[in-house]
């Protein structure tokens, strides 16, 4: 019983550490984007609120943490199997892991950013003009938080390639 007991605290604890600020950036290939978030409004903003890599990257819930966590190890262990080792490697890889983050905030309808951020007629009334009549329209066309704040929110902007900007798959580059 005292076993088990201490076993749970362990494991919560485990849980606790790995979604500090400290894990989250204690390699060094994450050193370029920890210095991308402290200057940015997730970083620092005015109400003095800090936002950390886990709470927009570690979902809310048990069940989604533990699926982020072993999400995490895996991508621990890809380093050391020829992945991303060197913060140019992230650089050159950037916008496919964006991508993967975005996708998972549109199929997860955001949860990460409501997690945070409400919505109510009262947040709404406190937003300028401009920004509370998109999110009006946003909610009516059905559309996610990431749908808009996609970009430059956390991390530096991407520059995303153009629809049918040369970027796309030709036939001769397959096989067929």
């Amino acid at each position: 019983m005292l076993l088990g007991f201490a076993g749970a605290i362990a494991i919560e604890g485990t849980f606790q550490y790995t979604k500090s600020q400290s894990f989250c950036t204690s390699c060094h290939v994450m050193s370029g984007v920890e210095h991308e978030w402290t200057e940015s409004v997730h970083g620092r903003n005015a109400k003095g609120i800090e936002v950390g890599c886990a709470d927009c990257h570690v979902p809310p819930g048990r069940v989604a943490e533990a699926r982020a966590k072993l999400h995490a190890i895996h991508a621990e262990l890809i380093p050391w199997l020829g992945g991303v080792r060197r913060p140019e490697q992230i650089e050159e890889r950037r916008l496919v892991l964006a991508e993967r983050v975005w996708e998972h905030l549109r199929e997860t309808d955001s949860a990460a950013c409501r997690s945070c951020h409400r919505k109510s007629p009262e947040a709404l009334a406190l937003q300028e003009t401009r920004a509370r009549a998109e999110h009006l329209d946003a909610a009516k066309a059905g559309q996610t938080c990431i749908e808009c704040h996609d970009d430059g929110i956390a991390h530096s902007k991407l520059e995303k390639p153009e629809p049918g900007g040369g970027d796309e798959w030709k036939d001769e580059d397959f096989d067929l």
